[in-house]
C-alpha cells in the first residue's frame, strides 16, 4: 500500500486526507478510523437511490400487512355475524 497522501473534496466541500487504496483510484483510507472510503460520486448516488428504493419496499411491505390485517378483522367480523 502506498503511504502517500491525496486531497479527495466532493460538492460539500469536505476535504479529507486519504491514504491511496492500491490498485483503485476511487478508494481510499481515512488515516483516522482507518475506514475505506469511495471517493466516485457515481458509485455514490447508486447508493443512496438503492438505499431509498429499499426504504421505499420495506414501507410498502409494512402498508400491505396493515391492510392484510385489516382485511383479516373485517372476515372474522363477518363470519361471526353469519354465524
Amino acid at each position: 500500500m502506498a503511504t502517500r497522501k491525496k486531497s479527495a473534496t466532493n460538492s460539500s466541500s469536505i476535504n479529507l486526507e486519504l491514504i491511496p487504496v492500491e490498485d483503485n483510484k476511487y478508494l481510499g483510507r481515512d488515516p483516522h478510523s482507518k475506514a475505506i472510503l469511495n471517493t466516485n460520486k457515481k458509485d455514490y448516488m447508486k447508493a443512496v437511490q438503492a438505499r431509498r428504493n429499499n426504504v421505499n419496499k420495506v414501507d410498502e411491505i409494512q402498508q400491505l400487512k396493515s391492510q392484510v390485517a385489516e382485511l383479516s378483522d373485517l372476515v372474522k367480523q363477518l363470519l361471526g355475524k353469519v354465524e
